[in-house]
């Protein structure tokens, strides 16, 4: 059960976690079939082959299927060509294409007597079945499902290699490992025709479909059995019937209505997950103001666990009888460890589908502590957490890393539309919200209490823009030794080290706090929601765009992110040559993996560097404004370097405290895609020109 103190997954940088597995799978059977005789044809099958494994790393799949394609023309034969063929078809969810290469990879196999360990043919042959599965073409998914089973029980990390000898390689060891991880999931294939269960009456036959295709069913009220978050149980009335959403919501719907899709596992009608409970509430307004309605929300608590139940006295649609319960939810023992598309399984006995699997989902309860709960199992939990009372806990603003979505309630029981813009604006504490209220209602009820409000809330932004004022650091411009000067490790993208000028600036002294944050944008995205002073966090470069946007509009100054080279110069001191910006010892000037006990701390509680700025490195990574380039230092204009002109991902710089001290140090560099937020380590410190 996941709680809001668990540790999310992570990776060296959180982006490219993802990609990590695969790349192991891909160096394993590029180290297996060179090392079997599948060896290099020409320089431009090499050529070919890097190309393809960069471009996997870049996550940029179309890119990389020209390449495999072009090194597969040239060695037809190589059964690592054809499967990374298949993982970059499969990342644009060609699902057939995809299980024609990973096909053509097990047949080379067999046919050349590639993996004697079976490794690579469990890899390969439990690859093929999902994605035969995912095309619709099950008599040949259950064929490679059966030799998947049949390969991975011949694999150890003592098989036989090539001549027949155990093989103890590090190759053989990443494809066992591999292995096992897959075959976790691989009841996701149906093997056997799935038995329809007999659906007992219901209120399925009164629906409700919205403009964007959102379907809902009418939940009556009742009585049933509820279990709060302590496992205690006591009969609970619901008074009024509501109308609860099928499914969860998809990807394709949060799209529709935020133009994004925070999602990890990408499909159309997978549910969208990756999301904080306050984004659910963003989304909910942007519907509410599509539809011109006030009357969509969260279920609460006791909502969503009557309908879970669904009218059977029981946590779970299918009883106390488990082995049908793949028949109804994504659990880890059918879901492949992963999200699926919903309505996929069986509705329970009153038309909702997923209501205990796939993600576990937000509702409108929240403790004391303002942490708000998620209930039901996920793609990723034991057959156990299938249950109507498996709560969940965590922070508002924590976005899920890829196990938690949402339904939503469209309900008349529901307060006036004053009364929920009043109190909108009083739980934002935002100055736009109290404006809406006021161009809505000029006369409402809540006319006094309003402008009282807005007074304090106005009073409060003028002295956090003083604060920030009055905090900024003038660097006098100069020339320095851009990149890593000690040349102590291999960051191969701060090199070469090249001599660039900057003009005079100002620097924010510190990082952008948690109050700052909630007094300008009226909300706080942190998953270290511990004070005030903490610096804002779980950020992305576009939330800072929008930051600095309002700020700007607030104080009349046009302020903006740093340049990178900016940012260099002035976590150097000004162009010094410091390991760390302070010096070279890190203890006294940052946090990080060592000292920062796992999470953030307030700012400007380490010594400052010697122009005075308080942690450039830890903390939290601090987004600039430059679009990432790999080798840009080696074409880097010397005066006033702004970066490539375009690009995909965002420069990232600093370090953070999950990062150990040869990542938190002033010449490091990390990027991330515009829209992405970390999991509690991105933040920002504010900049403006001198001129």
């Amino acid at each position: 059960m996941k709680t809001a103190t668990e540790p999310r997954t992570k990776g060296y940088f959180p982006e490219v976690y993802h990609s990590v597995r695969i790349l192991a799978v891909v160096c394993a059977l590029i180290l297996s079939s060179c090392a079997t005789g599948n060896n290099y044809a020409s320089d431009y099958y090499v050529d070919m082959v890097k190309k393809g494994v960069d471009f996997l790393k870049q996550e940029e799949y179309k890119e990389a299927i020209k390449a495999w394609e072009a090194a597969q023309a040239a060695n037809p034969n190589s059964d690592a060509i054809a499967f990374n063929l298949g993982i970059a078809e499969e990342k644009l969810y060609n699902y057939a294409k995809a299980a024609y290469w990973y096909e053509k990879a097990y047949l080379i196999q067999v046919k050349d007597g590639v993996s004697k360990s079976s490794a690579g043919l469990t890899l390969t042959s439990v690859q093929a079945a999902r994605n035969f599965w995912a095309a619709g073409e099950m008599d040949k998914a259950n064929h490679y499902a059966e030799l998947g089973y049949k390969h991975y029980r011949e694999v150890g990390y003592d098989s036989l290699n090539s001549e027949g000898k155990p093989d103890k390689s590090q190759s053989n060891k990443i494809a066992a490992e591999s292995a096992k991880e897959l075959l976790d999931g691989l009841q996701s294939i149906p093997l056997k025709p799935v038995e329809t269960p007999v659906m007992k009456s219901g209120p399925a036959n009164k629906k409700y479909v919205n403009s964007l295709g959102m379907e809902f069913v009418y939940i009556p009220k009742g009585e049933f059995i509820m279990s709060d978050v302590k496992g205690v149980k006591q009969k609970t009335a619901l008074a009024e019937g509501y109308w609860l959403q099928t499914t969860e919501v998809t990807q394709e719907q949060w799209n529709r209505i935020m133009g994004t899709n925070p999602s990890i596992y990408h499909g159309r009608n997978n549910p969208v997950e990756g999301i904080s409970w306050d984004d659910t509430q963003k989304f909910i307004q942007k519907l509410i103001d599509k539809e011109k309605t006030n009357k969509y929300r969260l279920p609460t608590a006791a909502e969503w666990q009557y309908a879970a139940q669904a009218g059977t006295g029981t946590e779970a649609p299918f009883g106390s009888d488990k082995d049908k319960a793949g028949q109804y939810e994504w659990f880890n023992y059918n879901s492949g460890k992963r999200t699926n598309p919903v309505a996929t399984r069986h509705p329970n006995q009153w038309g909702l589908y997923d209501m205990l699997g796939n993600v576990s989902e937000w509702v409108q309860d929240a403790r004391a502590d303002g942490k708000h709960f998620d209930l039901g199992g996920t793609c990723y939990g034991e057959i156990a957490n299938l249950s109507s009372s498996n709560y969940h806990v965590d922070h508002p603003s924590t976005a899920s890393f890829r196990d938690t979505g949402f339904r939503i309630v469209f309900s008349a029981s529901f307060p006036s539309e004053e009364d929920y813009w009043y109190q909108k604006a009083k739980e934002s504490d935002s100055l736009d919200d109290i404006k809406a209220y006021f161009k809505k209602y000029p006369a409402g009820k809540y006319r006094d209490q309003a402008k009282k409000l807005s007074e304090k809330i106005e009073a409060d932004l003028k002295e956090i823009i003083s604060k920030l004022e009055k905090d900024m650091v003038f660097v006098k411009g100069g020339c320095y030794q851009m990149g890593n000067t000690f040349g102590d490790i291999d960051i191969t993208d701060a090199k070469p080290v090249h001599e660039v000028c900057v003009e005079d600036f100002w620097i924010g002294k510190y990082e952008v706090t948690q109050r700052q944050w909630q007094k300008v944008m009226g909300s706080n995205p942190s998953g270290f929601n511990n004070g005030d002073n903490y610096p804002v966090e779980n950020i992305s470069w576009d939330d800072a765009q929008e930051f600095l946007k309002k700020l700007s509009g607030m104080s009349g100054k046009g302020y903006r992110l740093p340049t990178e080279a900016e940012w260099e110069y002035a976590a150097s001191s000004g162009g010094k040559a410091e390991k760390y910006s302070g010096g070279n010892d890190i203890d006294s000037v940052a946090w990080y993996d060592k000292n920062s006990d796992k999470q953030t701390h307030p700012v400007g509680q380490k010594k400052p560097n010697g122009l005075g700025i308080y942690d450039m490195n830890g903390n939290v990574w601090e987004w600039v404004q430059d679009w990432y380039g790999e080798k840009y230092y080696g074409e880097s204009p010397k005066d006033n370097p702004k970066g490539p002109s375009s690009g995909q991902k965002r420069v990232l710089r600093g370090g953070s405290w999950f990062h150990t001290s040869q990542i938190v140090r002033v010449s490091c560099r990390n990027w991330g895609k515009p829209a992405f937020r970390s999991n509690k380590e991105y933040g920002l410190r504010v900049a403006f020109s001198s001129k």
